[in-house]
C-alpha cells in the first residue's frame, strides 16, 4: 500500500478545507439572496394588507411568543420578518418564523408564516387544530384531547387546554359550525395572543394566504361569546367592516 507523504497529506487537507469554505460561502450567499427576496416580498405585501414592516423588536417578539406551542418547537427559534398594524379594531402581526430540529444524522430547518392577534384579554392556553392519525394513537394510550357533544367536531379537531371549561365556552355550537367549515387552521391562545397558522403543513405564505389567515382570525374572534370576553376582563371587538370589504377577494363570509 502506497504511503502518502506529509506534503501530500497537507495538500489534501488544504483542498478539503478550501472546498468546504467555498461550499459554505455558496450556501451563505444563497441564504442571503432568499432572505432579501422574501424581505422584498414582505414589503410588497405590507401595503395591500394595511400593515407596516417591522424593523425592530423582532427578538423580543420571538420571546413573547414562546408561550405558544407553534413558536416554541425545537431550538434556534427566530422571527425572521414581521408586519404590524390594525385590521379594523384589531392589532395584528403577520410574520415569518424559523426553528431548527436535530435528528440522528442532520439538522432540519423549518420556516413558516403565521398571524398574531394582540388581544385586550388574557386567555388560558388553548390549541385547536385538525385531528391527525397520531392523535388517535395517543388517545389509545391515555393522552386524550377534550371531547365535545358533537361527534363530528371531536373526530375532526384536536382541542387541548389546561382549563376545559374555557374550551367549552369558546367552542359553542356556533363556533363548532364555523370551525367545521374552516378546518385547515391551527388556532392557539396564549396569554394576550391568538396565533393563526396552517393546520396541515409548514409553509411560508403568499399575499392571498396572509389575507385568508387574517380573515379567519377575525371571524374566529367575532364568534367568541360576549360573556367569555367579560369573564377574562376584555371586550369583544367586532371586525365585520373589514371582513365585508375583503370577503369577495378571499371567498369567505363574515
Amino acid at each position: 500500500m502506497p504511503v502518502l507523504s506529509l506534503a501530500e497529506v497537507d495538500t489534501g487537507r488544504l483542498i478539503y478545507a478550501t472546498g468546504s469554505l467555498i461550499l459554505l460561502s455558496i450556501v451563505g450567499l444563497i441564504g442571503v439572496y432568499w432572505k432579501r427576496k422574501r424581505r422584498r416580498a414582505f414589503r410588497r405585501m405590507a401595503g395591500p394588507l394595511g400593515l407596516e414592516l417591522m424593523n425592530e423588536d423582532l427578538g423580543q417578539l420571538g420571546l413573547d411568543l414562546g408561550m405558544i406551542e407553534s413558536y416554541s418547537r425545537g431550538w434556534s427559534q427566530e422571527v425572521l420578518l414581521a408586519m404590524r398594524g390594525s385590521i379594523g379594531t384589531r392589532d395584528v402581526i403577520a410574520l415569518d418564523f424559523h426553528y431548527r430540529e436535530q435528528t440522528r444524522s442532520a439538522y432540519l430547518d423549518y420556516y413558516f408564516s403565521g398571524c398574531i392577534f394582540l388581544l385586550k384579554s388574557s386567555f388560558p392556553y388553548m390549541l385547536i387544530r385538525p385531528e391527525v392519525t397520531r392523535d388517535t394513537v395517543a388517545a389509545a394510550v391515555g393522552f386524550e384531547d377534550i371531547d365535545f357533544e358533537s361527534d363530528e367536531f371531536s373526530r375532526q379537531f384536536y382541542v387541548q387546554s389546561p382549563e376545559p371549561e374555557f374550551a367549552y365556552d369558546v367552542c359553542n355550537p356556533l363556533m363548532m359550525e364555523w370551525l367545521l367549515g374552516n378546518p385547515d387552521w391551527k388556532l392557539e391562545f396564549g396569554g394576550c395572543f391568538l396565533s393563526v397558522t396552517d393546520g396541515n403543513r409548514i409553509t411560508r405564505w403568499s399575499l392571498t394566504e396572509f389575507r385568508k389567515a387574517l380573515s379567519a382570525g377575525c371571524e374566529f374572534l367575532d364568534r367568541i361569546p360576549d360573556f367569555v370576553w367579560t369573564k377574562h376582563n376584555g371586550q369583544r371587538r367586532p371586525t365585520v367592516s373589514w371582513l365585508s370589504s375583503t370577503k369577495d377577494a378571499l371567498g369567505t363570509k363574515p
